[in-house]
């Protein structure tokens, strides 16, 4: 459980940490990056405190499921989040295709949850 909560927590702190930096105008020449930024930094958060419900769960839910839902919720991010922001702050690069494939992992994530929370804990 104390990993994935601390994985959530630090996921957390550097959503902010990102937040302040992109925060402050003049950080972003265009609307189009400034609004990228802002979807990264908002599903950042969203999911990091995802990660720290999933570590409290664990124990009380099913077992692989639930270590399923933090791992491709912490992928998603990476993938998803960091694509978005690297793409706010340094344009297009090859990259980019993988925030598809990030958005699939978050959307995985929250079903591996839902499932893990509608199963019965086993013995």
């Amino acid at each position: 459980m104390h990993v994935w909560v601390g994985t959530g927590a630090l996921s957390a702190l550097i959503a902010v940490i990102l937040g302040a930096l992109g925060g402050h105008d003049g950080a972003f020449d265009n609307p189009s990056s400034r609004r990228l930024f802002e979807t990264a930094s908002d599903y950042h958060f969203i999911h990091a405190l995802g990660i720290i419900a999933v570590g409290l769960s664990i124990g009380r839910l099913y077992g692989w499921m639930i270590q399923l839902a933090a791992g491709a919720m912490l992928a998603g991010t990476l993938l998803f989040c960091g694509t978005l922001y690297g793409t706010a702050f340094f344009g297009p690069h090859p990259l980019a295709f993988a925030a598809p494939f990030g958005g699939l992992l978050l959307m995985a994530g929250w079903i591996c949850f839902a499932i893990a929370a509608f199963q019965r804990r086993e013995p």
